[in-house]
């Protein structure tokens, strides 16, 4: 079973998934979509700047497998990983 984590760290549930296929299936009965532009767990959307940190070898090729078996690039994958340990 693959696991999946939105972009603010949530872990996207079984259960969760269900509810919003659920959800479109019945057309968002009673919802009014916005389209949101940016990144909307974001009070306002920053640009995204380079940066350097030193890491080994072994843990890059950590992060690597972790983002690849995410489906994700590994710079999303450690924005999102960074983001959910200090939110915590």
């Amino acid at each position: 079973m693959s696991s999946y984590m939105s972009d603010d760290g949530t872990v996207i549930s079984e259960e969760m998934i269900d509810k919003w296929a659920g959800e479109a299936e019945r057309g968002f009965e009673g919802s009014q979509l916005q389209a949101v532009d940016g990144r909307p767990w974001e009070g306002r959307t920053e640009a995204l700047k380079p940066r350097t940190i030193r890491v080994s070898d072994s843990l890059w090729d950590l992060v690597q497998k972790a983002a690849k078996t995410h489906h994700m690039s590994v710079s999303e994958y450690a924005r999102q990983e960074l983001a959910r340990a200090l939110s915590a």
